[in-house]
């Protein structure tokens, strides 16, 4: 994970495609050679939804959060 003022990374595919299904994905950081970094906006509401995430709180729906994991994948795969 990198963190600056402005923006915060994942490397979990789990927890990004949970992410972008509500903010904005600002940029796919590649950061070694086979893993990518999901760079976002921080605001105190998406370190809400990580907490809420990491926590099992957090409810969507199973068909939206499928779709958002199939398209950071294309995502992923366009840069390889």
């Amino acid at each position: 994970m990198s963190i600056n003022q402005e923006s915060i990374g994942y490397t979990d595919l789990a927890l990004s495609a949970y992410l972008v299904m509500h903010f904005k994905l600002l940029e796919l950081r590649r950061v070694g050679e086979s893993r990518f970094e999901f760079v976002f906006e921080k605001t105190p509401e998406l370190e809400k939804s990580v907490e809420n995430y990491s926590n099992d709180t957090a409810t969507v729906s199973p068909a939206d959060y499928f779709l958002s994991l199939k398209k950071l994948k294309s995502k992923i795969f366009m840069e390889i």
